[in-house]
């Protein structure tokens, strides 16, 4: 009977991994990166820059885009309105000076 249990038990770790994993949702984002509210939105405020990934996020949508050989992320709303910017990569010299001064 013990022997019975443990191999159960065994065979329920084994498989817990299995069934738990997460759907890796890729294939979802074909649809939103052609969704022409997003190619729009970010034609306007960005002409120029290439689309990468477009991922569904609780606020609205979260569009990672090439623009100036720079990786950029837009931050939409549910109603495709810009919320904010993020730039992966700026130079020092291009930071606020009031930003500046308050590091230093």
């Amino acid at each position: 009977m013990r022997k019975n249990i443990w191999k159960w038990g065994l065979f329920i770790l084994l498989l817990a991994p299995v069934m738990t994993a997460c759907k890796d949702d890729d294939e979802d984002d074909y649809n939103f990166r052609n969704d022409p509210h997003i190619t729009q939105t970010v034609e306007s405020r960005y002409p120029g820059a290439q689309i990468v990934e477009v991922e569904r996020t609780y606020q609205g949508y979260e569009v990672q885009m090439w623009l100036n050989n720079r990786e950029v992320d837009m931050h939409l709303d549910l109603n495709y309105q810009w919320l904010y910017t993020e730039f992966e990569d700026i130079a020092w010299t291009s930071v606020p000076e009031v930003v500046v001064n308050s590091f230093t």
